[in-house]
């Protein structure tokens, strides 16, 4: 295993710990009324389906080749170091199985981003092969994870194909139209229906349309939920196995619980009790892998994409923090909004921080990610007695971000005698502050006397509206 991983930077966007969402132009639906999709319900006409996009991988872009090259050269390569001796032996075989899992991480990410990418890599390697001087294309690809430039929205710098609003979460004749028509059509069919056994199935098709782990497809005219855990299921059963094994491998009781069932959620697509599981881990290795962020879905900010955390805990730097986490509640509580609202008073909210060891999947793709605040599930973040959140913090990553970045910019902007106050504790503690705030504030809004997710309210808005949160704060 080596010790350090290469990680690449963007200088014009150092501060987000999250993804940046551009909004695409949609291509207006047909008016015409596919019969399958609107026979439960006369007040929605569904649009027609149009016919299947492929990408022409073989042409030029809409970006030229000096602009794939500064694309590139807007990124820094770097060595992330760690405290060596602070990986102890007995640590080296459990992280081996755990990067290893990392990759099952990052290959199904990239097909979540398209179901094209596989083979749009492949034509693109033949290319380079064939013409080196197309080299920048392929390097930027590995940094985009696909043929668009996710700092410039999404043009496409392989092939002219305009990426999916709905990536590769959804069939890419399914329009967001499309998707909300059936689901308008199931609810009001849910709240006609008396029958409790076809409510019930009624039920659970609106369920898997509107999963976070689902992928939707088109059959026959029809929607049809298939969940992750059924659509990548060989890719799955890898991960989970790896899980196991590097439980097996573990001596940290808190860390082998928590390994243990996320290989069983990986295969089930309930999450709810890893989740829980993850925030007791205590331990040397910090580890996330599953499912978590919203950002790649454009369509409607449903779907999950898959992502890995594979760390070494800094923990000196970690206890000086643990204070502060007592603090979060009395925070929440202060903010001018509703108590039925409220996050409950769920204590668990641990911050920890860390030095990355490897990275994969969502959170590798373009700019890199400095911290972050999971898990997202509110049943789980508000849970009185064994819920809550993590906070985790990545130092080597914001020292190097700090180093490449921040420091050049400010001895252009700021005068010299002021150069003093510009430390890597103040840029830390911002980026503390930040991810803080993703932890307060309503998890649900009030709709026609109900309680609804606020991520599920808000849909392709959440994830934006969620960053500017907490950048305003």
């Amino acid at each position: 295993m080596k010790r350090f991983s290469l990680i690449c930077m963007a200088l014009l966007w150092t501060l987000s710990c999250g993804k940046q969402n551009k909004k695409q132009e949609e291509k207006p639906a047909g008016a015409a009324v596919a019969k399958k999709l609107s026979g439960m319900s006369k007040k929605v006409v569904a649009p027609k389906i149009p016919p299947a996009r492929r990408p022409k991988t073989l042409l030029k872009g809409k970006m030229t080749m000096e602009e794939v090259k500064k694309g590139v050269e807007k990124f820094k390569k770097v060595v992330l170091d760690y405290p060596h001796n602070e990986l102890k032996p007995e640590l080296r075989p459990v992280l081996k199985k755990l990067i290893e899992a990392a990759f099952v991480m990052d290959a199904l990410f990239l097909q979540q981003v398209s179901r094209q990418n596989s083979k749009l890599a492949l034509d693109l390697k033949a290319q380079v092969k064939r013409d080196p001087s197309l080299s920048p294309c392929l390097e930027y690809f590995t940094i985009m994870y696909g043929p668009w430039d996710r700092t410039n929205h999404e043009v496409p710098f392989w092939g002219t194909a305009v990426k999916a609003l709905g990536a590769g979460f959804y069939d890419e004749r399914v329009t967001k139209e499309l998707f909300n028509a059936r689901v308008h059509q199931l609810e009001d069919a849910i709240k006609a229906q008396k029958d409790a056994k076809k409510k019930k199935e009624l039920s659970s098709e609106l369920e898997g349309l509107k999963s976070y782990y689902s992928v939707v497809e088109l059959r026959g005219g029809k929607l049809v939920a298939v969940p992750y855990h059924v659509f990548y299921r060989k890719e799955l059963l890898k991960a989970s196995t790896l899980l196991r094994e590097a439980a097996a491998l573990s001596k940290e009781s808190s860390l082998k619980n928590y390994l243990e069932a996320r290989a069983k959620a990986l295969l089930t697509d309930d999450y709810r009790e890893s989740d829980f599981a993850w925030l007791k881990v205590e331990g040397d290795i910090e580890v996330v892998i599953g499912p978590y962020e919203v950002y790649e879905d454009r369509l409607n900010g449903f779907k999950a994409a898959y992502e890995a955390f594979v760390t070494l805990v800094d923990q000196t730097y970690s206890a000086k923090l643990k204070e502060l986490s007592k603090y979060s509640a009395e925070l929440d509580k202060n903010l001018p909004y509703g108590d039925t609202f409220r996050s409950s008073g769920a204590t668990n909210r641990p911050i920890k921080v860390v030095n990355e060891l490897f990275t994969a999947g969502d959170t590798r793709a373009g700019v890199q990610t400095l911290a972050f605040n999971l898990p997202n599930d509110p049943v789980v973040r508000g849970h009185k007695t064994k819920g809550g959140y993590k906070l985790v913090l990545l130092k080597n990553v914001a020292e190097a971000k700090f180093a490449a970045i921040l420091e050049p910019i400010s001895r252009k902007l700021i005068q010299k005698e002021q150069w003093k106050y510009i430390t890597f504790d103040a840029f830390f503690t911002h980026t503390l502050y930040h991810e803080s705030a993703h932890g307060i504030g309503p998890s649900y809004v009030p709709v026609k006397g109900k309680k609804v997710k606020i991520r599920e309210f808000m849909k392709e808005y959440g994830s934006a509206n969620e960053e500017a949160k907490a950048d305003m704060a």
